[in-house]
């Protein structure tokens, strides 16, 4: 008699967890595919490079228009002839905030060299940025990117993520995850070969 119930037990719950599952995956099936409405940041230890294709072969940037925190329009387009070294990032993100320093670093040991540094924020408002900018004595060019307009274009589901335009403006290395200041340099480089 025990373990006929037991055995009932076991079924019914086995058909409870096959329920709850196929309502989790209909569930799933049915949100929203924005691509960054849930941008997290990225786990630290899994950098993804894109590789590095033929350099006949490179594509192309897409093309945005975002304003900056000067209220001044940046058309990506518009940069070519410069190297554009840009990285998808917010305030709250903390293994963005942990490679700026770096990024500040990078920035001025190339600002006589055709490099142009932009910071795309994702869905910030101006004075969170503003503030987190001064409160760290950071000089950087901040595009505002309020809508994810430019993060959707670009795929970003993970922050920071960073991409090397060449002054083709041909994507040269697309780096998903934090970076330290070597591999940043080391991306930069590839810019002028």
């Amino acid at each position: 008699m025990k373990k006929g119930i037991i055995m009932v037990l076991c079924v019914l719950l086995a058909v409870a967890l096959v329920v709850i599952g196929v309502i989790s995956f209909k569930d799933d099936s049915n949100k929203n595919t924005d691509i960054t409405s849930d941008v997290t940041s990225s786990p630290e230890s899994s950098a993804a490079v894109s590789p590095e294709p033929d350099s006949g072969t490179l594509k192309m940037a897409d093309d945005f228009t975002l304003t900056d925190l000067n209220g001044n329009q940046v058309t990506l387009s518009e940069l070519k002839g410069k190297n554009v070294f840009l990285n998808f990032f917010a305030t709250w993100c903390s293994p963005c905030k942990r490679e700026l320093p770096d990024i500040q670093k990078i920035e001025e040991e190339y600002k006589d060299k055709d490099l142009l540094v932009y910071l795309v924020d994702l869905g910030e408002d101006e004075n969170t940025v503003k503030e987190f900018l001064k409160k760290n004595n950071y000089t950087f060019n901040v595009l505002m990117d309020i809508n994810s307009d430019a993060g959707n274009l670009y795929r970003t589901t993970e922050i920071p993520t960073s991409f090397f335009i060449n002054k083709e403006g041909r994507i040269v290395v697309r780096h998903t995850s934090i970076m330290t200041y070597e591999q940043m340099k080391n991306n930069v480089e590839k810019l002028y070969k």
